[in-house]
Order: C-alpha cells, then sequence, then structure tokens
C-alpha cells in the first residue's frame, strides 16, 4: 500500500500534476533495467554463488561427520544394552560398569544432537551474512553502472522494471534532481482538514526494525539425527 502510494506521488510529479510542478520539473526521459535479470548475470554473482556452495558443501561434510559419530554411539550404547539384559551370568559389577559406559554413551548422543543444531544454526547464519554483504555490494555496484549509463543517454529517471521486491530497492533506481519535490505541498493538502501536532520520532534502537523480503540466503538443512 505504502509502495503504490509513493509512486502514485511520484508519478504526480511526473505528469506535472499542479502548476508549480509543471513549472519547476524537466519533461521525463526515462530508462529501464531489469535489476533482478541484472544481479543474477553480473559476473561476479557467479564467482559469488560458486564460493558460497562449496562453503555449503564443505559444511555438510563436517555435519555428516557429527551424523555418523552420534549413530555410531548409538549402535555402541544398543549393542552393550543387548549384551548386558541378555546375559543372565553377568555379575553386579560388570552390570553397575555397563550401566555406567551407558549413561556417559547417552550425554555424548544428546551432547552431539545439540552440536549438529548448533553447527546447522551458525552456518546458515555465516552464509546468510556473506550473500547479503555481496548482494548489497553488487546492487550498489549495477546501480551505480545503470544510473551512469541512463545518463549517458540523457534519460532522467532510471526504473526497475523487474517489479521484484528481492532487492529491497525503489523501483525508482535514479531521479534527476531537478525533479520538483511536491512532499511538502501534498502533506499540507492531506493536514488541511485535520491537522495534528507531529509525532515524535522512536530513539534510535527503540524497536528492531521488520525484516524486508530480501533474497533468500543460501540455506542450509543438515539431516535430523537417528534417534534409534
Amino acid at each position: 500500500m505504502k509502495a503504490s502510494l509513493l509512486k502514485s506521488l511520484i508519478l504526480v510529479g511526473l505528469t506535472g500534476f499542479g502548476a508549480i510542478g509543471a513549472q519547476a520539473q524537466p519533461a521525463p526521459k526515462i530508462a529501464v533495467v531489469d535489476l533482478e535479470k541484472l544481479f543474477t548475470n553480473y559476473w561476479q554473482t557467479s564467482i559469488e554463488s560458486n564460493k558460497i556452495n562449496a562453503e555449503r558443501a564443505q559444511a555438510q561434510t563436517s555435519a555428516d561427520a557429527i551424523i555418523k559419530d552420534r549413530a555410531d554411539l548409538i549402535t555402541k550404547a544398543q549393542t552393550l544394552f543387548n549384551e548386558t539384559n541378555n546375559n543372565p551370568a553377568i555379575t553386579p559389577d560388570a552390570k553397575a560398569k555397563a550401566e555406567a559406559q551407558l549413561k556417559a554413551w547417552s550425554a555424548d548422543i544428546n551432547a552431539k544432537a545439540g552440536d549438529l543444531q548448533t553447527f546447522s544454526q551458525n552456518t546458515s547464519q555465516v552464509l546468510q551474512n556473506e550473500f547479503n554483504t555481496y548482494k548489497n555490494l553488487a546492487i550498489s555496484t549495477i546501480t551505480e553502472a545503470a544510473t551512469k549509463l541512463a545518463k549517458s543517454k540523457g534519460a532522467n529517471l532510471l526504473i526497475d522494471k523487474s517489479n521484484s521486491t528481492t532487492y529491497q530497492t525503489s523501483a525508482f533506481l535514479y531521479i534527476a534532481p531537478d525533479y520538483s519535490d511536491l512532499t511538502d505541498e501534498v502533506l499540507k493538502e492531506l493536514n488541511r482538514d485535520h491537522p495534528v501536532t507531529p509525532l515524535t520520532p522512536p530513539a534510535t534502537g527503540a524497536a528492531a526494525p521488520k525484516t524486508g523480503s530480501g533474497s533468500k540466503p543460501p540455506s542450509v538443512t543438515f539431516p535430523a539425527p537417528s534417534t534409534k
């Protein structure tokens, strides 16, 4: 809703709605790009994707090792349990030692499950941070290059036609500074019949910002360890 309103207000400026706006701004010359296509086919994106995929594969190998260690412990514990309970001649001392060993292995099995979960979460976070860092840098580089080319062709508006919210950018990648800004006039019109005291903006850090619908980072999903 807010995005639609913002685009509507900008388009009001483009069509010269109102005498002041029409006199102050130049005739629009629009260029468009497909930001999603640019990002996907940018050579650096391929390199970064391969790098992250390699890190994910290495992380999977490490996760598999944890899973195998846990599975081996489960097998050993099950074998000792069966031997202990199926041996009528077992001595009390041997049985006590077996029970102590089973208790220790049970703790190790549970610890391995926790290790796997922690490792998976940490790896996912690391890869997400790497991807987001690259994405922000790439989009900045792409936008700068596209804006430079649009200006060279005489365009005073550059619009992303992909209609994607993946990259958390405005559909208007570049707007020439000589376009008149109607914000104050529109706000005056909106508040004409209902003047209110402006709200005090919240202090920095008062509330956690909402997460946008950014592009999905490379996910890491490791197989759940066996509970048998």
